[in-house]
């Protein structure tokens, strides 16, 4: 019987990732078909009625959030809820009823890649997607996302660069989120050393925390007052020492 078990669980970590490999295209082909939609909308030469279509619908909106957001927040929290313990957190050994499940290292692993590399292929799209001038309307909706695209690569290269791993009552949904900017440590599994891989993932947070800063700087330009943008630039600032007036500021303005 054990030898069965173990045998499945190569096939099933493999059809694992593999559901996250179909998710993800799926939600690729999703974007892309938005992209066509808004490209053929936008058209100069169709009627000037239809012009209209994307604003009527809401489309920068629903693209972000059913193409890009609802994965990144599933894959985040997917990673974080599995990533390792400090200890098995077992219940008194002389005491009967079940022990805690222990959390895949190697799914958490496998998300933790997945989520990396949709960041950048999203960060890629959008870029893109400022650069057409048909879309130029849109832009304040394309730099906002920048902004929470590298906010969320910001969010990874900080988890990354701790070193303690978290105990299981801090992992819960609201974690999965970038809003707070919580920072919980998570082992980084680096060969490098600590010290060097905690480092470079610092310095990494650092980069993709001004890029982040800068993006939403740049909305500001493109939207005046907006409140949204005044509020993830205020948590951007909150836990950088010497900045907590800036975040007060932004904190306000929002």
């Amino acid at each position: 019987m054990t030898t069965t078990s173990s045998a499945l669980e190569p096939i099933n970590a493999a059809q694992e990732d593999a559901g996250w490999v179909e998710l993800i295209a799926r939600h690729k082909k999703f974007a892309d078909a938005i992209h066509d939609f808004l490209a053929l909308s936008l058209d100069p030469l169709i009627p000037a009625s239809l012009h209209t279509l994307p604003v009527k619908y809401n489309i920068p909106t629903r693209l972000w959030q059913t193409g890009f957001h609802l994965i990144l927040e599933k894959m985040r929290y997917t990673w974080i809820a599995n990533a390792p313990l400090a200890n098995t957190n077992r219940l008194n050994p002389h005491q009967q009823g079940p022990t805690l499940t222990p959390r895949n290292a190697q799914l958490s692993g496998q998300v933790l890649e997945h989520l990396t590399d949709f960041i950048y292929d999203a960060y890629t799209f959008y870029t893109n997607l400022l650069e057409e001038q048909t879309l130029s309307n849109f832009r304040a909706a394309w730099i906002e996302a920048l902004g929470d695209l590298a906010r969320y690569r910001m969010a990874v290269a900080a988890h990354v660069a701790s070193q303690e791993p978290p105990v299981a009552a801090e992992i819960a949904p609201e974690l999965a989120r970038i809003d707070d900017d919580n920072e919980s440590p998570f082992p980084s599994g680096a060969s490098i050393g600590a010290e060097v891989a905690q480092s470079w993932h610092i310095e990494e947070r650092e980069t993709w925390r001004t890029t982040s800063r800068d993006w939403y700087y740049m909305g500001l330009t493109e939207k005046p007052g907006e409140g949204r943008l005044h509020h993830h630039l205020a948590l951007l600032c909150r836990d950088v020492k010497g900045e907590e007036g800036r975040a007060l500021y932004h904190f306000m303005k929002r």
